[in-house]
């Protein structure tokens, strides 16, 4: 939810778990922030996360972690597929 100097609400979203944004007809603003470090694309539908592209339809990002098996063992996952508690705000590592 986005709020304006007069506490008006301009943009609101319901978010599913793995980041997917339906956003409210009634947004007077475009808000293109998703998960922590994350910009989304309304051309793609796709997250832009600094390293990597990450797919909220699928919950994984569609090219390999960068720095390999140190980010875990999936390089495809997003927060150790648990994005409710842990974030991954550059697409490379997952943050408690």
């Amino acid at each position: 939810m986005v709020v304006d100097a007069d506490n008006v609400v301009v943009w609101a979203a319901d978010h599913e778990p793995f980041g997917k944004a339906e956003v409210n007809v009634n947004s007077t603003i475009i808000n293109n922030l998703r998960f922590p470090g994350q910009y989304y694309d309304a051309e793609t539908g796709l997250h832009y996360n600094w390293h990597r592209y990450y797919d909220p339809d699928t919950g994984r990002y569609l090219t390999p972690d960068p720095i390999g098996l140190a980010g875990g063992i999936n390089p495809f996952v997003y927060s150790e597929n648990n994005p409710v508690n842990l974030i991954d705000p550059w697409g490379l590592k997952t943050w408690r």
